[in-house]
């Protein structure tokens, strides 16, 4: 015989732990939504991974950045120059431009000596016309110069005085994936617009001719 508390009519109601059976029951319930729940959270990271992996930058991304960058700054240094003012044949060093230490690209304006960054403070020299690698940081690193561009390339690097403003096309290499067994990445920008190969290159815009992370 089932006695009713008067206060709980009904045994569902009562305040106090319910019949083992259903107690049970409900542990499961939970657990198997619990097991959903984990399931559908796995599959979003999953998800989420997928998407957003793809997006993260590369290590050899970030170094070749530091070379475009580096090449748009030096685009502005020299087009905000005022021609004639440095005379005929000015030197790189004149348009003050100066990358942080830390390069890994050598610079390039012209034929001519290089910015030795090989000791603790860097040594400008007389003509100078590029910034070599940062040798003191980067010691594993090869110490590149013009020669080592390609062939077809290497002679357009030049600065020249325009008829109200200085003209050139500058470049930078450099062995970011450290193998001295393949070329180096290079990248060039002009003061001009270009068509390289079937493709138009607006002034001011760098342009990578190779890809040191994919070349062999």
């Amino acid at each position: 015989m089932t006695i009713l508390n008067p206060r709980y009519p009904s045994s569902l109601d009562r305040p106090w732990r319910q019949p083992r059976t259903r107690q049970h029951g409900g542990h499961l319930a939970a657990t198997a939504q619990g097991r959903c729940k984990n399931r559908f959270t796995r599959i979003a990271l999953g998800l989420l991974c997928v998407s957003v992996l793809p997006c993260l930058p590369n290590p050899h991304g970030r170094r070749q950045n530091e070379c475009s960058s580096n090449l748009k700054s030096l685009f502005v240094s020299i087009r905000t120059t005022q021609a004639p003012k440095l005379g005929v044949s000015p030197t790189l060093s004149a348009f003050g431009f100066t990358p942080e230490r830390g390069n890994r690209y050598a610079y390039f304006l012209g034929p001519g000596t290089l910015e030795d960054r090989g000791a603790v403070d860097a040594v400008q020299v007389p003509a100078q016309m590029g910034i070599g690698v940062d040798l003191f940081k980067y010691p594993q690193h090869r110490a590149l110069t013009l020669s080592d561009l390609p062939p077809e390339i290497a002679p357009q690097v030049r600065l020249w005085l325009g008829k109200d403003s200085y003209e050139f096309v500058a470049a930078c290499a450099g062995d970011v994936d450290n193998n001295v067994n393949d070329p180096p990445d290079v990248w060039t920008i002009s003061s001009q617009n270009r068509m390289i190969g079937d493709e138009p290159v607006a002034a001011g815009e760098p342009y990578r001719h190779v890809n040191d992370a994919t070349s062999n």
